[in-house]
């Protein structure tokens, strides 16, 4: 299901029973497929969208702002269900809180696809993503693993890399530090990324680790740069043949993604 984020800046999180008051409000689509997608399509690739979406004039909206960012929405299939919304709060520091209000709508892979170069899935559609991996073995398939779920557990080990959150890897492995996570993941996925936001990522590839550093920058609004290091890895995995080297474009994409508030301002102009 597509999702409307309703962002607030503040300077600061409102303590309890406080009241504060936003320095800017915006309403922007958001969702890591979304926030991927439009990541793929702002650096040059082209992305198609395959989700659910409401009915309402809230959701036309929605899927408006992103089929005019050139994310193929063809294959969008409307619901009758409320668009799902989050409440996204970012203050001064670039860190955030989330309320989301989400409901699960199945969806149905379409029968007529191009073939596309890479698949990206993160779970929350895991018939429809067991389906197109299925359906195109040639294309490079990465899967988003932000927590242990049902989506997840099934897709993990069905993908080319397993890209895992902190968090996911942590869940997943019964370990304390994402080093440790990593080889226990290795053990079990031979192209493994365990994403630590400020403090880096980590990597094996087939057999071989190593440790990316996070960027010094000035972080204005981190909202969405997970997302957007999936996507920006996604679409280099398609131009790149290093794979480090495409860790590291992903990793300068999504930390510039952190200077702006808006994702689409901040990485179209990206080399």
């Amino acid at each position: 299901m597509l999702v409307a984020d309703l962002k607030f800046s503040t300077q600061h999180f409102p303590k309890k029973d406080e009241k504060v008051f936003a320095d800017s409000f915006n309403l922007i689509p958001g969702g890591p497929a979304t926030n991927a997608a439009i990541a793929i399509q702002q650096l040059g690739g082209k992305a198609q969208l395959l989700s659910t979406s409401g009915s309402c004039s809230l959701s036309d909206a929605i899927l408006k702002m992103i089929s005019d960012t050139g994310v193929d929405t063809e294959k969008i299939l409307h619901v009758d269900e409320a668009l799902n919304i989050s409440a996204v709060f970012s203050e001064a520091s670039g860190e955030r809180r989330v309320i989301s209000y989400r409901q699960k709508v199945d969806y149905d892979a379409p029968k007529h696809l191009e073939e596309p170069a890479a698949i990206l899935v993160d779970g929350h559609q895991p018939k429809a993503s067991l389906e197109l991996l299925k359906r195109f073995p040639n294309a490079t398939s990465v899967l988003d693993a932000g927590s242990v779920h049902e989506g997840t557990e099934l897709l993990y080990d069905k993908v080319n890399w397993l890209v895992s959150s902190k968090k996911y890897a942590l869940a997943k492995t019964s370990q304390n530090n994402p080093q440790d996570a990593l080889q226990s993941l290795a053990e079990i996925h031979p192209k493994v990324v365990i994403t630590c936001g400020g403090d880096g990522l980590f990597y094996s590839i087939n057999g071989n680790s190593g440790y990316v550093p996070a960027i010094q920058i000035n972080c204005i609004d981190s909202n969405g740069a997970g997302d957007v290091f999936h996507g920006a890895f996604t679409y280099a995995l398609t131009t790149q043949s290093d794979p480090v080297d495409c860790l590291n474009y992903a990793n300068s994409v999504a930390a510039k993604s952190c200077e702006h508030h808006d994702i689409i301002d901040s990485i179209k102009d990206h080399p």
